[in-house]
């Protein structure tokens, strides 16, 4: 297995265009690290950099210790599995698996032996006689899975490997693929735009936006813990809620107004926003963090805001909340499935402030409050 390095890695195209900015990341041996974040952020360039099919213009990459940058592919010892699989129509799913290991003048025995044991642990062994044209979606995905797995490579690369296949499909492989990495403990390195697939893979999640990796942490710490507003944003579903207001004190007490009603915050933003008393801030809730009624945690909360329902998204078990107040168009908040609620009813919103975040202005606004999310999740 091996360490993934990089190094202020940075990638210009023609015209000045900056896909990846100054990036140093270290992928630890063994780690199953997800790269994330909306298209264009580069973290496609950044895979293909280190897979060699991209060059880098500046920094450096190392692999297992070893300088890269002018390595060819073939001789980084790395597999990747891309979007749309790159079979061999022509080739059956064995010739498929056996076609790099013949390259590289694997012993014929040898490669029966690797591609039956793939097969058998990818439930493909009865698909190897088959062309890809006569395999599904899920078994084409399986036989790319195989032909990575086969190579045996010092690490992964997987470049959205799912987002050819249905919602049920790709809840399936995201289990297989844990699965696998558990069983073959290989470094590997995944791209993904859906948060989702981030979540339940990484055992840490690089969120990356316009090249710069915006926070790299465990899947709950990003969740609970974001560095800033774009990251906050961006994973979760639906997105955290987002109240632009200012900070003011009364009877010493430490306040957030958001235009149609002051809401107490916590003592522990107290050392944090001190020096911010009458400045525009944001203040971030995620949807799970408020309740339309006073029950639970929200038990005696003093903290509501006036809402008027628009939409309702009923999710099963739950549903999701659309809602507007005096102050602002659009909030959203997750309750219990069963309630009759209808479009138009007028709400009580009760809100969580001890889960609550206070960003700085901004797509990118620093969250203010992250020095003291530890009494955070003390207090909950």
């Amino acid at each position: 297995m091996a360490e993934v390095d990089l190094e202020t890695v940075t990638k210009v195209y023609p015209g000045d265009i900056k896909a990846v900015n100054n990036l140093s990341l270290t992928i630890r041996d063994k780690e199953f690290l997800v790269l994330v974040g909306p298209s264009g952020c580069g973290k496609s360039t950044t895979l293909r950099m280190v897979a060699g099919l991209e060059s880098i213009t500046a920094g450096v990459i190392r692999i297992d210790g070893r300088v890269v940058n002018d390595v060819p592919p073939r001789d980084r010892d790395v597999a990747m599995v891309l979007q749309n699989y790159a079979l061999y129509p022509h080739m059956t799913a064995y010739r498929n698996l056996a076609f790099g290991l013949q390259l590289r003048g694997v012993p014929r025995d040898e490669i029966d032996r690797r591609i039956c044991q793939v097969a058998s642990m990818l439930g493909i062994a009865d698909l190897l006689d088959r062309k890809p044209r006569a395999l599904s979606g899920g078994q084409r995905q399986r036989v790319a899975l195989g032909r990575a797995i086969v190579r045996r490579p010092k690490v992964f690369l997987f470049d959205e490997p799912l987002s050819n296949l249905d919602a049920g499909l790709r809840a399936e492989m995201r289990a297989e693929l844990r699965k696998l990495h558990l069983k073959l403990a290989t470094t590997t390195i995944y791209v993904t735009h859906d948060q989702e697939e981030a979540m339940t893979l990484g055992e840490r999640v690089a969120v990356m936006k316009d090249g710069v990796v915006q926070q790299c942490a465990g899947p709950l710490e990003v969740y609970e813990r974001p560095a800033n507003r774009f990251v906050a944003g961006f994973i979760g579903t639906p997105s955290m809620n987002f109240l632009e207001g200012r900070v003011f004190v009364e009877d010493g007490h430490l306040y957030f107004d958001e235009g149609s009603r002051k809401l107490r915050l916590p003592g522990r933003f107290k050392a944090a926003l001190g020096d911010r008393v009458g400045q525009r801030l944001v203040l971030g809730l995620r949807p799970e963090n408020i309740s339309i009624s006073a029950e639970g945690r929200f038990a005696g909360e003093e903290n509501t805001l006036d809402a008027t329902l628009s939409v309702v998204e009923l999710l099963g078990d739950r549903m999701d909340l659309h809602v507007f107040t005096p102050a602002h168009e659009q909030l959203v908040c997750r309750v219990d499935a069963r309630r009759g609620l209808t479009n138009g009813m007028r709400l009580t919103l009760h809100l969580d402030m001890h889960r609550v975040h206070v960003f700085e202005p901004g797509a990118e606004g620093v969250n203010i409050g992250l020095s003291c999310a530890g009494e955070q999740a003390s207090a909950a």
